[in-house]
């Protein structure tokens, strides 16, 4: 989840950088090939492979940018000690939820890359956000973050290292401190 949470923020993030859209949606195409293959079989060296390539891809690809799930996501490994990775697989939902109005073209490319049709771009974008969703529940990997830990406690020292964080500078939607107090509060 790590590996779509880069492929996918990379593709949503603000800029134009072509090269790393079709690296993002090549490496979005692995995951939904591999993931559930990888998790649900450690020993299938073609779904692992195809998932290190994924996770290749998407670290080239962020070159252009991450956003909001990554400033979410980093407060979350240094305050409450969640793993960096299985905090962006519970934000990643939140995050494409927040810029959904703002991505609509970027999700829909999302949704046809990993076979979903639909008839409009607006379908597309929300059968998109569904198919994460789905996939994190597959992998085993909660939507919550108090599942993880996270209690309400801990959402103020989170909220402003959150805001601090650079990686919302190149989401695709403006971040305020109070969308990240109310994202945290939604993905809680």
């Amino acid at each position: 989840m790590d590996a779509l949470t880069h492929n996918i923020e990379a593709l949503l993030s603000k800029g134009y950088h072509p090269m790393a859209d079709a690296i993002a949606l090549g490496g979005i195409r692995l995951i939904a090939e591999s993931l559930e293959r990888a998790v649900k079989d450690g020993a299938d060296i073609e779904a692992r492979g195809a998932m290190a390539l994924a996770a290749a891809m998407g670290a080239t690809a962020f070159q252009k940018g991450l956003g909001v799930i990554h400033s979410l996501a980093h407060p979350c490994s240094t305050i409450a000690k969640v793993h960096h990775g299985l905090a962006n697989g519970v934000l990643i939902e939140t995050g494409m939820r927040f810029n959904r109005d703002v991505s609509e073209t970027a999700m829909a490319r999302i949704a046809l890359e990993v076979g979903i049709r639909g008839d409009n771009d607006a379908i597309l974008a929300d059968k998109a956000i569904e198919w994460v969703a789905q996939l994190r529940e597959s992998v085993g990997i909660p939507g919550r973050l108090s599942a993880v830990g996270v209690d309400e406690s801990m959402l103020s020292e989170m909220d402003q290292q959150a805001f601090l964080d650079g990686c919302h500078q190149s989401n695709p939607k403006a971040v305020s401190q109070d969308d990240i107090i109310r994202l945290y509060r939604e993905a809680l």
